[in-house]
């Protein structure tokens, strides 16, 4: 009885810790996926665009569109903004006009320009904005003139999101992470002094118990035998 170690018993069965290893790890991988997860869903967010037409085809001609490149979160970053345009003649037109526009900015800068004659693409082009009130004065003369804004919003704090993303992933799978962690090496940690102690005298109890229970039982089981009738 007095043979065994014991000094490096822990406060939990085998099981115990067996199991607190697996929650850990899945708390592990939810984390990991949790973040994953989270990163692609704004990659997706900042995919998405606004397309706001400018002139087409079957609508009213306007000679001056006005558009607000919005300043995020008063992030002061420049929006990434793609404008299209093309132009072609009506039928039978056998002469080629004039067409022109200009994008002015609130502080009446010319950001963009173009002139030149109808047929195909008219100044298309892709700029990184900064926020404010934008123009855009077009002439199309007899001409058929397709123009197009398309702002990408949420690009402009691209890095922001991912930086916000990352952070939520960490404290909602690091929070799972860190309880089983925990709990785990609550589970792995040493036994105190005094608890080994009444642990060993324990043990030695249930050991005696044990001892006299066989000890019982085989009595009983021997005065069974010797109170069986003999045959004649």
């Amino acid at each position: 009885m007095g043979g065994r170690k014991i000094a490096n018993q822990s406060n939990s069965s085998p099981e115990e810790i067996l199991m607190a290893k697996k929650q850990l790890r899945r708390a592990i991988i939810t984390a990991v996926f949790l973040v994953i997860g989270l990163q692609i869903a704004w990659i997706i967010a900042i995919s998405q665009s606004a397309i706001r037409e400018v002139n087409q085809p079957k609508s009213e001609f306007e000679e001056i569109h006005l558009f607000e490149v919005p300043n995020l979160l008063s992030s002061g970053n420049n929006m990434n903004v793609d404008y299209r345009c093309s132009s072609s003649l009506p039928e039978n037109y056998s002469s080629f006009p004039q067409v022109s526009w200009q994008m002015i900015s609130s502080s009446n800068d010319i950001v963009a320009e173009w002139n030149g004659d109808a047929g195909g693409d008219c100044g298309s082009f892709s700029e990184k904005l900064p926020f404010g009130t934008y123009q855009i004065v077009s002439n199309e003369s007899d001409a058929i003139l397709v123009q197009e804004l398309e702002l990408h919003i949420w690009k402009s704090l691209q890095f922001e999101g991912h930086m916000v993303a990352l952070l939520f992933g960490i404290i909602l799978g690091g929070d799972s992470f860190w309880r089983n962690w925990k709990k785990l090496k609550l589970k792995r940690a040493p036994l105190p002094k005094h608890k080994l102690s009444q642990k060993k005298v324990w043990d030695e109890v249930n050991e005696k118990m044990s001892e006299d229970d066989e000890k019982s039982s085989s009595l009983s089981k021997y005065e069974k035998m010797i109170a069986l009738p003999t045959k004649q």
